[in-house]
């Protein structure tokens, strides 16, 4: 476990312990009864041949494959966690209130909540699905990489999940799918060497923050952060976040190195990775494990640096020296299609909108995107003959177009956060809060996060500069 405390953010930033006594042992809510624990490393790669909601005792006997610990790198197999949301509708909840002369009083109240929960998927004949392949070599915890590697189709993946969500969950739409060997394992991305033949682009591999980072940030605190009835299912937002928005439109799948409290460079604690670490950990990873795997074909994005410059005070100089070098390494291993994203004006996110000391903030965001014209003009410059593109995406002005013209994009609200935090936010993505209903309408989800919908927004502007529309 985590004793440390560490600094979140990125956008935002709040102080939090992620201790033992923090987990939270029954996260699941009254209406749906099904096992949901957190993940244990100890167990994480135990495999039972009987499927994986054996005990753990059984799951460390001798398998089939005659491992009792599955050794990462061996070809294997392993099973498939079907999230879906418990609850889409409001839920009613009743309180009972002791009154002060005697007796009680109750108060009703609804709520919507964005928890999940999974099913394992079953096979045609009702057995436990099993996904053949192997765990990745070389990618040790220091890197953070929740990574399953197969040759097996993401499509029959997937319709596996749809099938058993269909008979186990009636209604219930799938949310994302993850490899586990049992109830004690995290949950790790399937990246498939099998390639998109039809589209332009094979894949998206994404570097950032958390305004990019899907699930590993809530890999590693546990499930825990961000708090999974306010934040959806490991994204801090209330639903898909840009790089899944722009996968969806590509109809290609998209794999997550970005880590939520990450900046450009390591974190002191050793826990999050810097942009460097990131690139790094990409390509030990697929250098190691990924088969046939064509780095050409593949669509890189770049998104951080809101937490150098809200929390790190790291200087404009050095976010943009990290870039060009993550940069570099990228074209370096071969990459041949790059997007870096701008930072917007972190000063107009809700969590400043009353702050008017934020004019060397405003001052550094400007520095920053400066310096990543020069860098992105003189790279293809340099890497032009080489056929390689890389794209500038001014998210600055994107997200000043929203605080202009709301209305153009059905917005009512950019100023205020959807999350209620009446006047607390301490432990920010910890507890469980309020939530508008409208959220449709909001700009931002927290005080610092946009809303699933604004990230449908800038993927979709990425796609069209991207002419890909």
């Amino acid at each position: 476990m985590i004793k440390n405390f560490i600094t979140m953010a990125a956008l935002s930033i709040s102080t939090l312990s992620i201790g033992g006594a923090a987990v939270a042992k029954n996260l699941v809510s009254a209406e749906d009864s099904a096992d949901f624990t957190t993940p244990n490393p100890s167990f994480d790669r135990h495999l039972s041949s009987s499927g994986p909601q054996g005990a753990i005792s059984d799951a460390t006997s001798p398998s089939s494959h005659n491992n009792s610990r599955v050794r990462r790198g061996a070809e294997t197999f392993t099973y498939l966690r079907c999230y879906y949301r418990i609850a889409t509708e409001p839920i009613r909840t009743i309180t009972v209130v002791p009154r002060p002369g005697g007796g009680t009083s109750t108060i009703e109240s609804t709520r919507i909540s964005y928890a999940h929960n999974y099913e394992w998927a079953k096979n045609s004949s009702g057995d436990y699905y099993r996904i053949a392949g192997q765990w990745g070599s070389g990618q040790g915890s220091e890197v953070n990489v929740f990574m399953y590697y197969t040759n097996s189709s993401l499509n029959d993946i997937k319709n596996a999940c749809v099938s058993t969500l269909a008979q186990l969950r009636p209604g219930k739409q799938l949310g994302k799918y993850f490899a586990a060997n049992n109830d004690s394992s995290y949950d790790y991305e399937i990246w498939s060497n099998q390639e998109n033949q039809n589209r332009q682009f094979d894949r998206i591999v994404s570097f950032g923050d958390s305004l990019s980072d899907t699930h590993n940030f809530y890999n590693i605190s546990d499930w825990n952060i961000p708090q999974r009835d306010s934040w959806a299912l490991g994204r801090f937002s209330n639903g898909k976040v840009w790089t899944e928005h722009l996968a969806d439109n590509m109809q290609i799948p998209q794999y997550n190195f970005a880590i939520g409290t990450s900046g450009v460079s390591p974190s002191t604690l050793g826990l999050v990775k810097g942009l460097g670490e990131q690139v790094s950990a990409f390509g030990v990873a697929v250098r190691n494990n990924a088969q046939g795997y064509r780095i050409e074909r593949t669509l890189f994005t770049i998104f951080t640096g809101a937490n150098d410059v809200m929390t790190y005070n790291t200087p404009a100089a050095q976010i943009v020296s990290a870039h060009e070098n993550a940069l570099t390494s990228l074209l370096n291993q071969g990459a041949r299609h790059i997007v870096v994203m701008k930072l917007p004006d972190v000063t107009k996110t809700p969590r400043y909108v009353n702050d008017h000391n934020t004019s060397e903030m405003r001052a550094k965001v400007s520095a920053v995107n400066s310096g990543l014209d020069d860098v992105v003009s003189r790279l293809n410059s340099q890497w032009g003959g080489q056929s390689a593109t890389i794209t500038l995406f001014d998210t600055y002005s994107k997200f000043n177009e929203f605080l202009r013209n709301p209305g153009a994009y059905n917005m009512t609200n950019v100023t205020s956060p959807c999350i209620q935090y009446n006047g607390d936010t301490s432990f920010d993505y910890l507890v469980s809060r309020h939530f508008c209903e409208n959220y449709d309408n909001y700009l931002f989800w927290d005080t610092v996060h946009p809303t699933s919908r604004t990230h449908k927004l800038l993927a979709d502007a990425v796609m069209n500069e991207l002419n890909l529309r």
